[in-house]
């Protein structure tokens, strides 16, 4: 490469600034090997070895300099371009599409093989690239229309993940680790309209990531799943049985311990439970167990009986989503769902108290969604509540103010919300609640709760 540099560079630069003749052969064949250079290595040594940033020094500072190199190549490229040269659509599909796909890989300085230094040097390179393209951009460049601009009729897109695909497969990703990094940069940068149409190229590598033994890379391949389902239809992702695929590879992930795949699971898998749930082939038809019964059968059990901390905020924590995606189903668990609200907020689990804050938000949920039924629970749900609000109001309590509040503050809502749900029954359990005698802090919270469903 040094050769590239000292000789070859800088004779095709002042070619193209003198607008001397010189060949897209030429010009192609200078920037093929000036990307194939810059590339993030791949890694030759046993899958079972996770890589560091240590894997990669050095790569960063220099793709850093060799990103710049690039950029002003293109910035003449561009330059002749708008005197009036033309370039071939093969050419410019060719030098988009390398730079495109080199760029993406250091577009994230948190990449263990970029720097904040190479990703602003990346950046540069798309924004030249967009300039060249004849796109306003990057998304035009990526999803645009044929009749956007000339150079648009050319399917950039489809032309990237092919190539991308052809080396970012089953057998080759854990080597071309940095590939990984051009596959969310193009999954991040497609609109809703665009996503949908190439699921073909972008859902198997999520598929085959979040398969992986490696944390990092479980959780990565939920990021993209998660992005997957939230930018396109239920009816693209039911499909050819897409859903269940989806559906199938992560529900086993329900068992894990670890906290960091928890969190990105329960959302994910939540938003494939809503596809499946409303395939039209179920409309009208009540089914004995569905699959937000199979997720929160799993999710209860796990949350009997947990001491970790870390576990109870994440299990807690999806809870009110799942029930607000069962919507009114959720009164079927009933008979678990209370007794876990009683547990969790008898509890104390250290000063932030996130768990309980999480269990409260749920309660809402729940009240809201299952409101025709809800005066049958009402009973268990006030004296939870108060309880509750006599822990969280005693002197012995080490909770800070602002977390205090935050606590009254969720709890008098779920009042409301169960006042606003069954007035009546709420109006008669709390008769005389205002004269109870309790301790100065907690007596205050009582009469606002009196004021709460007074008529």
């Amino acid at each position: 490469m040094d050769a590239l540099e000292d000789d070859q560079i800088p004779c095709l630069l002042e070619k193209l600034m003198n607008g001397n003749d010189i060949t897209e052969d030429e010009i192609e064949s200078t920037i093929t090997k000036l990307i194939q250079s810059c590339h993030a290595p791949h890694l030759n040594r046993a899958e079972d070895v996770p890589y560091e940033r240590s894997d990669f020094l050095g790569v960063a500072f220099t793709a850093k300099r060799r990103l710049d190199i690039l950029c002003r190549i293109l910035e003449e490229l561009n330059n002749s371009q708008n005197k009036g040269e033309k370039f071939s659509f093969l050419f410019k599909k060719n030098i988009i599409i390398r730079s495109l796909l080199l760029a993406s890989e250091y577009s994230e300085n948190e990449w263990e093989w970029s720097s904040k230094e190479a990703a602003l040097s990346a950046k540069n390179v798309i924004q030249i690239l967009c300039q060249f393209a004849s796109v306003p951009t990057l998304k035009k460049l990526l999803c645009g229309e044929p009749e956007d601009s000339e150079s648009c009729a050319i399917n950039y897109l489809e032309c990237a993940l092919q190539t991308l695909t052809s080396a970012f497969n089953k057998k080759s990703w854990k080597k071309c680790v940095a590939a990984r990094a051009s596959y969310w940069f193009i999954l991040l940068n497609l609109d809703e309209k665009c996503l949908g149409n190439y699921l073909t190229y972008l859902l198997p590598p999520a598929l085959f990531i979040v398969d992986d033994w490696e944390q990092r890379n479980k959780i990565f391949g939920l990021k993209c799943l998660h992005h997957i389902l939230q930018n396109t239809t239920g009816a693209e992702i039911r499909w050819y049985g897409r859903g269940m695929v989806i559906y199938e590879a992560i529900k086993n992930l329900l068992h894990s311990r670890e906290v960091k795949v928890l969190e990105a699971l329960y959302p994910t898998l939540i938003l494939v439970a809503e596809v499946l749930e409303s395939d039209p082939e179920y409309t009208g038809h009540l089914r004995s167990v569905s699959t937000y019964d199979t997720i929160m059968q799993q999710l209860i059990q796990e949350m009997r009986h947990e001491q970790n901390i870390a576990l109870r905020i994440t299990y807690s924590a999806a809870l009110p989503a799942l029930l607000n995606a069962m919507g009114i189903l959720s009164l079927k668990w009933s008979v678990e769902i209370i007794p876990m609200f009683e547990d969790y907020l008898a509890t104390y689990s250290g000063p932030k108290s996130e768990d309980r804050i999480n269990i409260l938000k749920g309660m809402q949920v729940y009240i809201q969604k299952s409101w025709p039924q809800i005066h049958a629970n009402a009973t268990s749900i006030l004296k939870i509540i108060l309880r509750l609000l006599y822990d969280v109001t005693s002197q012995e309590s080490d909770l800070d103010d602002q977390i205090r509040q935050n606590l009254i503050k969720e709890a008098l809502q779920v009042v409301r919300l169960l006042h606003a749900a069954a007035p009546k029954t709420t109006r008669k359990l709390c008769e005389d609640l205002a004269s109870v005698e309790v301790h100065p802090q907690c007596q205050c919270l009582l009469r606002e709760i009196d004021k709460i469903v007074s008529p």
